[in-house]
């Protein structure tokens, strides 16, 4: 018989490591989540109607317009000219 291969332990390894990994998440999202409920069990969850006031969704959007447009005309790099930081030669 042949012994398994380096790429076979590697593949091996590779999904202990996943399986590992996503189950590290999912408890650490079910203790998150469980704190959050914990916190706010006593009480009744309620909308704030100002998180969708025209004047938030309008600063959210404009600021949201200046992040696009920094990060796509490379204005962000202080050592850049205006419009070259993002490209490459």
């Amino acid at each position: 018989m042949s012994e398994p291969s380096e790429s076979d332990y590697s593949k091996q390894t590779s999904w202990r490591r996943l399986v590992v990994f996503s189950l590290i998440f999912i408890a650490m999202t079910a203790v998150g989540l469980y704190a959050v409920y914990d916190q706010f069990a006593e009480r009744s969850l309620t909308f704030d109607p100002r998180l969708i006031a025209p004047t938030t969704l309008l600063m959210v959007g404009l600021l949201l317009l200046v992040y696009f447009v920094s990060d796509a005309c490379g204005c962000i790099s202080p050592c850049a000219p205006w419009g070259t930081g993002c490209r490459s030669k």
